[in-house]
């Protein structure tokens, strides 16, 4: 019984995580909920159209590809001060637009579009929804922030393709992508009602140094995190791969 008592409700749980990251968590829930059935039935919805292996993979690799340069290109925005909130309404805006791109095509040509908005929706999303877990955190501990949001992201997948795989059994397989779109539009409506307010710090940092510093050592200082980042882009790239 005193084992019992002392596990805390599910409500004390929730409410000691600060109101963004439980913000944070919610948005992640529902995205993953959605690309959980996008990302892994989408082969066997274009399978069904008799798409070779090799037009699914190249497609695979065409959202791959586009958000590489996406997430390259939304981070340099978000580190000159973009808004995160706005990344995120912009990226389910486009998750929406490839929802509905698949749920009409039925060639390799429309296919592949539909993977290169996927890839850009990517792109736009996951540099957005990272940064904002730790600058919601404030004084609470960043690694219980991205358990929590982990947790929720995988939680939101396994439901995902659960219910992906319920619909290919019941003969409407397309239906996943409707279930993304509903998931899509109540992201945009959370973000309206609760808009994300993240500090970004970086930009101010990065002005501070150069104000100080001579453009030589101000460069090798920018350059100073890539270097520190290489064993974990070399572990990315083949676990991967």
């Amino acid at each position: 019984m005193s084992v019992w008592n002392s596990i805390p409700s599910p409500i004390y749980w929730w409410n000691q995580f600060p109101p963004g990251l439980r913000l944070i968590s919610k948005i992640r829930l529902l995205a993953s909920l959605g690309a959980g059935g996008v990302i892994y039935l989408t082969p066997l919805v274009f399978n069904k159209i008799q798409l070779s292996a090799t037009q699914i993979g190249t497609g695979l690799a065409y959202a791959a590809l586009i958000g590489t340069f996406s997430r390259l290109f939304t981070g340099v925005l978000l580190d000159k001060g973009a808004n995160s909130g706005l990344m995120l309404k912009c990226s389910a805006c486009l998750a929406i637009t490839a929802d509905y791109q698949f749920l009409n095509a039925e060639n390799f040509h429309s296919y592949a579009l539909g993977q290169v908005l996927v890839g850009a929706a990517a792109g736009l999303y996951w540099p957005a929804i990272e940064i904002a877990v730790p600058s919601s955190c404030k004084n609470f501990p960043s690694s219980k922030g991205f358990a929590l949001v982990r947790s929720a992201d995988a939680l939101g997948t396994s439901f995902g393709a659960l219910l992906g795989s319920f619909m290919a059994l019941i003969g409407a397989i397309r239906i996943t992508y409707l279930v993304d779109i509903i998931c899509m539009l109540m992201l945009i409506t959370l973000l309206v009602r609760k808009p994300l307010k993240i500090s970004n710090f970086s930009s101010e940092k990065t002005l501070k140094i150069s104000e100080t510093l001579p453009k030589r050592i101000t460069n090798r200082i920018r350059l100073r995190w890539l270097f520190k980042l290489i064993p974990i882009l070399i572990i990315s790239f083949f676990a991967t791969a």
